[in-house]
């Protein structure tokens, strides 16, 4: 289904291109036959010099990947573009109120309100992603960031009432933050199971704009044109694979069932009768159904994949795990979302014209500065991607041992308690005895024991402090020798200190040895 909308500034005016809608007949069968009842919706920039924005839906696979549905090139992201575009849509897929579907957007200016007037049966998610983007520039730090990951991720309201009570208490608020922003519409807590899927990002919208990127610095016909030879050869590389892969589930579902696998060793199975179990697992228990393919935890209902909690009780039974995955993951049926394909066309120079009046190009907005190609990325992102990414990484002090700061910014830095921080000098000790003397004496490879190197035994520390660890570096230099570089860390461990001396001659004779055994 293709659409077109322009307008004339007045009658008898030329008319002015506005918006358009493509959709294939292919991937709207494709998506009803073969994929689960949950879209994304993303928009992005396109970037000539006219301006505009593309508006996607993105389906989900069999496979937990990408499929797209339907596209537009409008003029801006607003309530008018996205009623259009869902008013398209759902008639094309044949969607009256939306109930049993599940809808998912980053909270884009007037979508949700057109969801409601569109398709007010259908479940709207919101993007937890997003979501954490815009919480943590109030509520930065580690212990909140994992806290709020926790809530999104926890299936049953227990426990995601006591990680709720966690997060009051770390930051009041921040608890009423988080609860502001409509906890029914990305906590796993609340979503329903009815599609199949335990969602709560919209990253695969976010894949499509990236996969279309090139094409959107294209003139509007040789994107649509490179969009449509992208998702052709999409279309027939994923049906080949597929043909090609003789299990009856797919790849992606196949690996988390082995993860779930794995997960079993600590379940307790007591049988109940009618297919019915109570599995223990450390100090939880949870119900299982496997007549009803449910699990009191929620993870087998939300994706329709068996918990480790349900495999324990398959494995009891001596069955198959494969029997109990949803159709929805069955190869047979991801076949049919590539059944069909994108045809084929010939160059512009043999379509046929059309009469009427030609259509022109929206008016250029000329905005002030130079025009910007790279995207806004949160501070948390890699700017450009050509280095390795700091984003993760948590910082441990080494005084409190707390996260989210590092030592020179530590509160208790220089207080009486903290005396073994880095940033005092390492306490020595008060035995004058070296530590291979305390054992009797040690040898070192080149056969001379530490207390004879001239004095310069390694002298021993008490215990309870901080030990180091050191790494060895080889370097070649001139005349085929080879230096050993020690690096030491502190660490906080069982000794205070260490101090160590090796030789030239040790270190020529280790290397000697290692050459020797490789």
């Amino acid at each position: 289904m293709f659409n077109i909308v322009s307008t004339r500034e007045f009658m008898g005016a030329p008319p002015v291109f506005q918006r358009l809608y493509n959709g294939f007949d292919a991937l709207r069968k494709g998506f009803l036959q073969g994929c689960r009842p949950i879209i994304g919706f993303d928009g992005c920039f396109l970037k000539t010099f006219l301006g505009g924005q593309l508006l996607s839906a993105v389906g989900r696979d069999r496979n937990n990947q990408m499929f797209s549905i339907a596209w537009a090139v409008v003029e801006g992201e607003n309530y008018e573009s996205w009623s259009w575009l869902l008013g398209l849509l759902f008639d094309d897929l044949g969607i009256a109120q939306g109930y049993g579907i599940a809808l998912i957007s980053d909270q884009q200016k007037g979508l949700e309100y057109a969801i409601k007037q569109r398709v007010p049966a259908a479940e709207h998610r919101n993007c937890a992603r997003h979501i954490y983007a815009n919480w943590k520039k109030k509520h930065p730090g580690h212990v909140l960031k994992s806290l709020f990951w926790r809530a999104v991720r926890c299936t049953i309201e227990s426990d995601f009432k006591k990680t709720m009570s966690e997060m009051q208490a770390t930051s009041d608020r921040a608890h009423q933050d988080f609860l502001a922003v409509g906890v029914t519409k990305f906590c796993q807590t609340y979503i329903n199971v009815g599609c199949k899927s335990d969602v709560v990002s919209n990253n695969l919208s976010e894949t499509f704009n990236g996969y279309i990127l090139k094409a959107r610095g294209k003139l509007i016909i040789d994107m649509l044109e490179d969009i449509r030879r992208m998702l052709m050869v999409r279309m027939y590389e994923k049906r080949e694979l597929m043909l090609k892969n003789n299990d009856t589930i797919c790849p992606s579902i196949r690996k988390k069932l082995k993860e779930n696998k794995e997960e079993i060793r600590y379940c307790h199975v007591t049988p109940a009768g009618n297919m019915k179990f109570e599995v223990q697992e450390l100090d939880k228990s949870s119900v299982v159904n496997l007549m009803n393919r449910t699990c009191s935890c929620r993870k087998w209902d939300l994706c329709g994949i068996p918990c480790n909690h349900a495999i324990s009780c398959i494995n009891w039974l001596k069955d198959d795990p494969d029997k109990y995955v949803d159709d929805y993951y069955k190869r047979d049926t991801y076949l049919k979302t590539y059944d069909l394909m994108l045809q084929p066309l010939t160059g512009k120079d043999t379509w046929p014209e059309v009469d009427g009046s030609h259509v022109l190009p929206p008016p250029v907005k000329k905005m002030p500065g130079r025009p910007k190609k790279k995207r806004r990325r949160d501070m948390h992102k890699d700017e450009t991607g050509t280095r390795l990414s700091r984003g993760g990484l948590v910082i441990t002090c080494h005084i409190c041992f707390q996260d989210g700061h590092n030592r020179r910014s530590c509160p208790l830095r220089g207080h009486p308690s903290s005396t073994q921080s880095g940033d005092n000098e390492p306490r020595m000790s008060d035995e004058p005895a070296s530590r291979g003397a305390s054992r009797g004496g040690s040898t070192s490879r080149s056969g001379r024991s530490s207390s004879d190197r001239g004095g310069r035994g390694g002298t021993t520390s008490n215990k309870g402090g901080s030990t180091s660890t050191f790494g060895l570096v080889y370097l070649s230099v001139k005349f085929q020798c080879m230096i050993l570089a020690v690096s030491v860390s502190s660490m906080q461990s069982e000794i205070d200190a260490l101090q160590f001396h090796i030789e030239i001659d040790d270190i020529l004779q280790f290397h000697i040895e290692i050459e020797a055994n490789s």
